[in-house]
């Protein structure tokens, strides 16, 4: 019986990804890549290090930057009172609680 189920948890969850990667893009190494180099331009100085000091003009300047490509990506963007940036997308279900990553 152990088996079975096993089996069939599998399958649920093969095809629950299968849906799931349908609906959303696939990470792509080079796109991540170029948008980490590009966050590194913030407060880069002539030796190329990256340097951002805590509301700076150029920290500000990244965060507005990662908080336009989370509205590119469908998120509703606040902060908070510790400038975390919260990127929120509602799910189909609005009576299940929300899940969390950092």
């Amino acid at each position: 019986m152990r088996l079975k189920s096993t089996f069939f948890l599998g399958l649920s969850l093969f095809f629950l990804t299968s849906a799931c990667l349908a609906q959303y893009p696939k990470v792509d190494q080079d796109r991540l890549e170029a948008t980490i180099l590009k966050l590194a331009t913030y407060g880069q100085d002539t030796n190329g290090t990256t340097n951002r000091v805590a509301f700076s003009d150029a920290d500000i300047a990244g965060r507005a930057y990662v908080a336009d490509l989370m509205r590119e990506a469908g998120l509703e963007v606040s902060i908070d009172y510790a400038a975390n940036i919260i990127g929120r997308r509602a799910g189909t279900d609005s009576s299940k609680k929300p899940i969390a990553f950092g």
